[in-house]
């Protein structure tokens, strides 16, 4: 696909890329706050959803938990 083609897509879905973007900033994801915790898992999920919309396979992981600043 020839680059100006890339572009004129993107010019296309401007409106949506910009409302997929606006719904995964609303979601408080930082990972390195603990009172954040549920909206980072949150984050997780809404991204799964995402990748399997688009035909990813996708699977969760327990990866066992975190400790910061002395609190799991």
């Amino acid at each position: 696909m020839p680059l100006q083609q890339v572009f004129s897509d993107i010019d296309a879905s401007y409106e949506h890329y910009k409302s997929v973007l606006a719904e995964a900033v609303a979601i408080k994801s930082i990972s390195g706050e603990p009172l954040q915790r549920e909206e980072t898992i949150r984050m997780v999920h809404w991204a799964k959803e995402r990748l399997e919309k688009l035909g990813a396979r996708c699977t969760l992981e327990d990866i066992g938990t975190q400790t910061i600043d002395g609190k799991e």
